[in-house]
């Protein structure tokens, strides 16, 4: 019997109430979110303990206690067969401070490797992994992510970006743009490739430089056009003034 026999005097009043049930075995072979716990005075017995049933509204909001984990017991059809675990039992002995702040505007979910929590009143949220990675919402709409290792990104359609503001993209690696099309830097205030401190490489089995007056562009101190018998021409550029004239 699970029941002992002092229990059996008042049965209805006993099963009235809330119990506190300790979770034991949580692989549910038919992985409904059963549990067995076990429960003082009622469920004692390790090898006869009943699964018991997740008291919840819908099959997507699923969570699986964990094994040791303290859980409200109930019997609302007032038959000890048919228990159901209605939420944890809450004290202060195992009451989670990561909600405290700003108490009781504060609410979220917290697991062992993922947590969670947004405040109503700030309208701010974050969400944190055990890896450190970690999102801040902020209550003008920014966000703030902090990625503790890769961002990989697979997309089937098109990628595009629309910002009203500026982008920028820093690094003390390298950065790699790789298209099996054609690629465009434009700039209607101008395009910069390179700084004046370092090298840039520009690698192709044709490379076009067009600008300036008639088919004019500056590289670094010199300046290459056309000349008049169509070839390339590179002459100086001298230094203060618009004048070039050809190197020696």
């Amino acid at each position: 019997m699970l029941l002992k026999f002092a229990d059996h005097l008042k049965p209805a009043k006993t099963l009235k109430r809330f119990h506190k049930g300790i979770v034991v075995d949580n692989e549910d072979p038919e992985k409904l979110g059963r549990v067995k716990c076990t429960v003082k005075r009622m469920f004692e017995d390790k090898e006869k303990l009943p699964w018991i049933f997740p008291k919840n509204d819908s099959p997507v909001d699923f969570d699986v206690p964990k094994v040791g984990a303290e859980l409200v017991i109930v019997f609302p059809f007032d038959n000890i067969y048919s228990p159901f675990h209605d939420g944890y039992w809450h004290n202060k002995d195992n009451h989670n401070d990561y909600f405290d702040d700003d108490y009781p505007n504060t609410s979220g979910f917290f697991k062992d490797n993922l947590k969670a929590k947004f405040n109503d009143k700030s309208k701010e949220g974050e969400i944190e992994h055990s890896s450190g990675t970690k999102a801040n919402l902020k209550s003008d709409g920014t966000v703030e992510i902090n990625i503790a290792k890769d961002l990989k990104l697979v997309i089937t359609g098109k990628y595009e970006v629309t910002t009203e503001g500026d982008i920028k993209f820093a690094t003390p690696a390298n950065i790699e743009l790789i298209g099996d099309g054609n690629a465009t830097f434009s700039g209607k205030g101008g395009t910069i490739l390179g700084d004046s401190g370092s090298q840039t490489a520009v690698d192709g089995s044709l490379v076009l430089l067009a600008g300036g007056g008639s088919a004019v562009a500056l590289l670094g101190s010199q300046c290459m056009g056309t000349g008049n018998l169509g070839g390339p021409v590179v002459s100086n550029i001298v230094e203060g003034s618009s004048k070039v004239f050809a190197p020696k």
